[in-house]
């Protein structure tokens, strides 16, 4: 699964890196905690996005199902970071 943050660039123009990390760095958590609740991997943290993968390295039966939930709490937790933010 491959997942970022659509609109992160525009978001961030005009900051500092840090102030950029600290609206960035949240919403990355959230996604990789959405990947591990459902028994997925983290390959990759790219910037404002995350490269993870199921069924790998632990093998479950379900994984395309895992990903699927995985993708809608990452869509839920961020919405909701968006909407308290507004």
């Amino acid at each position: 699964m491959f997942a970022d943050l659509k609109g992160s660039t525009a978001l961030i123009e005009g900051l500092d890196p840090e102030e950029a990390r600290a609206l960035i760095d949240p919403a990355l958590q959230l996604m990789m905690d959405a990947v591990h609740q459902y028994d997925g991997y983290v390959a990759q943290a790219l910037g404002d996005g995350i490269f993870a993968l199921f069924g790998a390295p632990i093998a479950h039966e379900d994984h395309p199902q895992r990903a699927l939930y995985a993708a809608l709490r990452m869509q839920r937790r961020c919405a909701a970071i968006v909407i308290k933010c507004a």
